[in-house]
């Protein structure tokens, strides 16, 4: 899913057999937005830590589960989401496909845009109880175990990855 128009032609010219790109963002719930009202910290996170200008622009949001219903979608082996600290969102409009055991394994970007979106690992942990959660390094998975506030809110750079159980 990529919504940005002139991502999404990068995208297309690398795009293989294997992938399709639809011009769309997930989220919560099914709505038409000025990309910059995405979420309350979009704007905030765009124009703050990435100090860039953000480019308004109408896109199609749509949820996981209805995206899933849509295409008649049986299993996801991998969901990536980099949604600019939205990532919670996103999984809230997936509460039918986490149920249904549709998604493998999720992989998200935590670092300091949950800062802004007020969202913490625990979050995570909590709407995704069936899964195992791991920090992504170099070179190996390092499993995130007994949840304990002072090692787990890192609000640097960090890949999470989540395996369903």
């Amino acid at each position: 899913m990529e919504p940005a128009a002139v991502v999404k032609q990068k995208i297309k010219r690398k795009e293989s057999k294997l992938t399709s790109i639809y011009s769309r963002c997930l989220i919560t719930r099914n709505i038409v937005l000025p990309i910059t009202a995405i979420g309350k910290n979009i704007k905030e996170v765009i124009e703050e830590i990435h100090k860039s200008e953000t480019i308004k622009t109408e896109i199609n949001i749509t949820t996981i589960d209805d995206f899933v219903k849509e295409y008649n979608i049986k299993e996801i082996a991998l969901l990536k989401i980099d949604t600019e600290g939205n990532e919670l969102s996103v999984l809230q409009g997936a509460v039918n496909s986490l149920k249904e055991s549709i998604i493998n394994v999720i992989q998200i970007e935590f670092n300091e845009m949950n800062i802004i979106s007020h969202t913490f690992l625990r979050d995570f942990i909590k709407i995704l109880p069936n899964y195992k959660f791991y920090r992504l390094l170099p070179t190996e998975l390092l499993e995130i175990k007994d949840y304990t506030p002072v090692y787990h809110e890192i609000f640097a750079f960090q890949n999470i990855i989540a395996f369903r159980q």
